[in-house]
């Protein structure tokens, strides 16, 4: 991956939509609009599948496109979590205890590498990736057939994930992008520790 530079690639501009989009799609869930709010998700969705798709395909992979990426995920899934306590609270209450731990998880998370590095953790891990493709997937069910259940092993998934990323930030010697798995961020470790 190469260090970020000012101008504005595609993929980047596509994150970047993709955040600002973000307090829209909470405005219209709080204004009571859920099937406005269910395309702007599934928009999200999509864009989220696209800039990380055109930034391997371009080779315009980043730093700081990580970081936007990162940081339109994190938006996209807290809105996710106000729009349905807000539209659809029965459905947050039914999930209540998955959904507190995994959010709780990942806060202290965020929290943690702030403390630890003066940066949000940008790690696209394995785990993540498939947590969120899991929750994006069930929430669209959702939407859709109201089915629940792969909602719900997306948390599971989401809790182990939040998991791995506290002790890849434990293990990290410094900031890093894309950290596969807690292997990955062993191996940086023990590099960094040879370095010496």
């Amino acid at each position: 991956m190469t260090e970020p530079t000012a101008k504005l690639t595609l993929p980047n501009a596509i994150s970047l939509a993709r955040l600002l989009l973000a307090p829209v799609a909470l405005w219209v869930a709080f204004q009571g609009h859920s099937t406005a709010y269910k395309w702007l998700f599934a928009s999200a969705v999509a864009s989220d599948c696209l800039d990380g798709q055109l930034a391997r395909l371009l080779k315009a992979q980043t730093v700081l496109g990580a970081r936007l990426d990162a940081a339109a995920d994190t938006a996209t899934y807290l809105v996710l979590f106000f729009a349905v306590l807000r539209l659809w609270p029965e459905f947050i209450a039914a999930h209540s205890l998955l959904l507190g731990t995994a959010i709780g998880l990942y806060v202290v998370n965020h929290l943690w590498s702030l403390a630890r590095f003066r940066k949000l953790p940008a790690y696209h891990t394995w785990a993540g990736k498939t947590s969120a493709v899991l929750t994006a997937a069930g929430m669209l069910l959702w939407f859709v057939a109201d089915i629940g259940a792969l909602f719900t092993a997306a948390i599971v998934v989401a809790i182990a994930s939040a998991v791995e990323q506290l002790a890849i930030t434990a293990l990290l010697p410094h900031w890093q992008a894309d950290v596969p798995t807690l292997v990955h961020a062993r191996r940086l470790r023990t590099a960094a520790h040879a370095a010496r």
